[in-house]
């Protein structure tokens, strides 16, 4: 690409950059070729980091993303190191703005040693790597590779026609998905909303970020087709940012393009006509006004159904990290730990997302602030104003060539910084934001004023060489380290991505398990690895259960025990690694629950568990759902032994349980007054007391809050006519199947009100509708002849034929991690199996 005066400025000084050059390599062929190796490489990594990925991990995006980067640019620093070994001659490029660069590392450095798990912290959590501590280094290390190995204006402009060829493919994709064009055969890319950098709304800032190169190359380019191919480009660009539409991006843009135009004008006060042409000066206040325009529109000019974002609100997220410095107030809890924040501070009003379990702020500065306590966010903070001198250090400078070159990239970099500020952000938006900062260095270096001083040791001076060789060396083994760990975490990510396949696709346990073994083996800091298995281990003894039956022998005693024990290790071992994931309880409660009926003390340990679970999220109110419906099972098993003496009171010891069941299933409700499953629980336990009026009125106040609900006025129905309240329960039910018209059990109901009431024909036509929805059933077939012959419908049938009374309606937590979720029946665990356990225990 040809440019006005940057292209005379770099012919003029060419002989100086070859002299430069010559100096740098000592006329070596070999670090000259290291040296294009590095640019390569660096170059490469531009190029490929927004648009790679693949879809053998969990994260297909983010992960993949963070390999790459890892190992491209581990690549190239050891290259940078082996090219000053050859000299004997560490050199090293640097000025002012490294200072707070390393102290922002450092920092964050010390937040992820003291970090709650700092394994996370390290490496990230799948969809959450940009915010680790290992991207970082590696960010930072592209940061100083870049400043010390680009050092002329033409290396400039390469890297600025990688990030627009990169990106120009970037979107071509991206447009093609949002228009249902396919042209990947991965299903997981059948997605109108994918595209290889994020979310929808993250690739608005993408493009944003290639909207303004475009702009700032054709105002300065010369009349040839490279204008017009950036000009379409600009156009381009700037229509898909009208489809995506999100407010903080226009507010960025405006900024940005009020920098750009605010440099223009400066032109002609120090005389640099050339470039503040009138048309550059009228074309960007066209795009300074439709972008205004954008942002006071109430919605997108160019109609495209986008999906709905959810975030927490900027009140909301300084809310929690308030809460969270006051908590630990200089380290916070460790980079990518934001979710145990959340959990044990989230807010009470978030209505219908009150499940949503966030992983980030609403913008990459609150969650720095919230995981990395008050000297990481300080850190940054420090970085951006030092790096906001530097930059307009570059457009104020009176050559023009430095000023057209800060303007173009700062403009990019103050749109970054205001999004990092204010918007969440992944690993591409990120790296991009490092990209920019280190080409306004590298611009920086072109003017005297503002030179990088070179640090460097001769081989004369042997006491410095030899201490910077030392460190260099200790430099290259961790470089080594990283990239071997970042390899096996990877290939564990691989491994835990097939045991989620074939769970799926209801494979084999033994495969899951297989897989997931191989996982832990590969990663095994990662608590989230740990907690599938245990799933996986419960799910192959309840195979075992219920292949054998009634021949369960001794030998698959101790088989199933030993899986329950692995299980339960498991579990264990998550709590371990991630004290602060209340996921980790809670799977340790879930392996104690399923062994209530059968083992001593199983009941205790589940509430112990789920009472931790409390303390590290308590205001969720699952958790207390949890409580009473172990509070509940434990209730039913003292009642069942009472029954077995023949004791017709229900014991004391099961009243206590109810009492507390009710409790629990209370704080769940003040949390959360709609939730349905708690409201169904108090219902049984009042049953279980044996107060049915107070069962009937809370299942009266349940059908109040979810009128459309027809299980609950079919429930209620059965209450009424336990209580033999005939008409009661014909109502409930009749109102159960006008929502439901093919409630099959509300009509089966219904028609034995009917039949009581003795309205046959009324009763035939309702068990004739229960019919049509069971083909073949042969119940009601014989009902359906007792009532045409005038008998009773239950003549000569079982209660225990009557269809199942019970439903089955539970709201769930929504995970954010994925996770296994074995296809197999929970059986329960045999005593003869759950005595080995109790041993061990």
């Amino acid at each position: 690409m040809s440019i006005n005066k940057v292209t005379n400025f770099a012919t003029k000084n060419s002989h100086d950059t070859k002299q430069v050059v010559q100096n740098t390599l000592g006329g070596n062929k070999v670090e000259r070729i290291i040296n294009k190796m590095i640019n390569f490489l660096l170059w490469t990594t531009i190029f490929l980091l927004p648009l790679f990925f693949m879809s053998n991990t969990p994260s297909i995006l983010e992960l993949n993303k963070q390999i790459l980067l890892v190992w491209l640019v581990g690549l190239a620093f050891l290259l940078w190191v082996g090219r000053m070994a050859i000299k004997s001659q560490i050199k090293f490029r640097a000025n002012f703005i490294f200072i707070p660069v390393f102290v922002f590392l450092l920092v964050m450095g010390a937040s992820t040693i003291f970090a709650d798990y700092t394994a996370q912290s390290l490496w990230g959590f799948f969809g959450g790597e940009a915010r680790s501590f290992i991207t970082l280094v590696f960010l930072i290390t592209f940061f100083i590779l870049f400043v010390n190995n680009i050092k002329t204006k033409k290396e400039i402009l390469i890297t600025l026609n990688v990030i627009l060829v990169s990106g120009f493919f970037v979107i071509s994709f991206g447009v093609l998905q949002l228009w249902g064009k396919y042209i990947l055969p991965t299903e997981a890319t059948h997605n109108v909303f994918f595209n290889t950098v994020g979310s929808v709304y993250l690739f608005g800032v993408y493009v944003s970020i290639l909207f303004l190169l475009a702009l700032n190359l054709f105002m300065y380019v010369q009349r040839n087709i490279f204008k017009i191919i950036l000009g379409i480009l600009t156009l381009a660009f700037f229509f898909v940012l009208s489809i995506v539409g999100l407010k903080i991006i226009w507010i960025a843009l405006v900024i940005s393009l009020a920098l750009i135009l605010g440099r223009l004008i400066i032109g002609d006060n120090i005389k640099d006509k050339k470039s503040a042409s009138s048309f550059n000066s009228v074309l960007l206040m066209i795009f300074l006004v439709l972008s205004l325009l954008m942002i006071l529109q109430k919605q997108p000019i160019i109609n495209k159904e986008l999906p709905v974002e959810v975030l927490l609100t900027h009140k909301s997220s300084i809310g929690i990290a308030w809460s969270a410095i006051k908590h630990n107030f200089l380290l916070g809890s460790g980079p990518s730990n934001y979710i145990n924040i959340y959990r044990e501070f989230r807010p009470l009003n978030l209505g219908n997302f009150w499940a949503t379990n966030f992983n980030t702020a609403t913008s990459y500065f609150l969650t720095l602030l919230a995981t990395g306590g008050v000297l990481s966010s300080l850190a940054l903070l420090f970085l951006i104003i030092v790096s906001g001198i530097y930059l307009f250090r570059g457009i104020l400078s009176h050559d023009s060539r430095v000023a057209m070159l800060s303007v173009a990239i700062g403009s990019v970099w103050l749109l970054l910084s205001i999004i990092l500020l204010f918007y969440i952000i992944n690993l591409t938006i990120l790296f991009m934001w490092w990209v920019a900062l280190a080409m306004l260095v590298s611009i920086l270096a072109f003017s005297p004023k503002t030179e990088l001083r070179e640090f460097s040791t001769g081989t004369d001076d042997n006491k410095p060489s030899l201490l910077f060789s030392f460190v260099f060396v200790m430099i290259i083994i961790g470089v080594i380290v990283a990239l071997y760990s970042q390899s096996q975490r990877y290939l564990a990510a691989v491994h835990f991505k097939k045991a989620l396949i074939a769970d799926m696709q209801k494979q084999d346990i033994d495969k899951v398990v297989g897989e997931l073994d191989t996982a832990v083996l590969m990663d095994p800091s990662k608590d989230l690895y740990y907690r599938n298995r245990s799933l996986a281990y419960f799910a192959k003894a309840n195979k075992r259960i219920s292949e054998k039956g009634k021949d369960f022998s001794a030998e698959d005693a101790n088989y199933v025990s030993q899986l329950v024990k692995a299980a339960l290790s498991d579990a264990d071992m998550a709590k371990k690694l991630n004290p602060k994931d209340v996921e980790n309880h809670i799977a340790l409660v879930k392996v104690y629950e399923s062994l209530l009926p059968t083992m001593e003390g199983a009941g205790e340990k589940a509430l112990e568990y789920a009472n931790k679970a409390v303390e590290v999220d308590p205001n969720n109110p699952v958790i207390y759902q949890q409580l009473a419906s172990i509070y509940i099972n434990m209730a039913d098993l003292e009642a069942a032994k009472s029954q077995a003496k023949k004791e017709k009171e229900l014991p004391e010891k099961a009243k206590e349980y109810l009492v507390a069941a009710k409790e629990n299933a209370n704080k769940a409700i003040k949390l959360k007054t709609d939730l349905l499953a708690v409201r169904l629980l108090l219902v049984g336990i009042f049953d279980r007391e044996g107060s049915s009026d107070e069962a009937i009125n809370a299942m009266i106040d349940s059908r109040k809050t979810f009128p459309a609900n027809p299980s609950l006025a079919f429930q209620l129905g059965l209450l009424y006519l336990r209580e033999d309240k005939i008409d009661e329960a014909g109502g409930q039910f009749l109102q159960a199947v006008r929502i439901d018209q093919n409630y099959a059990n509300a009509h089966y109901f219904l028609g034995l009100v009917f039949d009581k009431k003795d309205k046959k024909d009324l009763a035939i036509k309702e068990f004739e509708k229960v019919l049509e929805l069971n083909k073949g059933n042969k119940l009601v077939e014989k009902i359906l002849e007792n009532l045409k012959e005038g008998r009773k419908a239950l003549d000569g049938l079982q209660k225990a034929n009557q269809v199942n009374q019970n439903i089955q309606n539970q709201e769930k937590e929504e995970s954010v991690q994925p996770s296994i979720n074995p296809k197999i029946d929970e059986q329960v665990i045999p005593k003869e199996a759950t005595q080995n356990i109790q041993e061990s225990l």
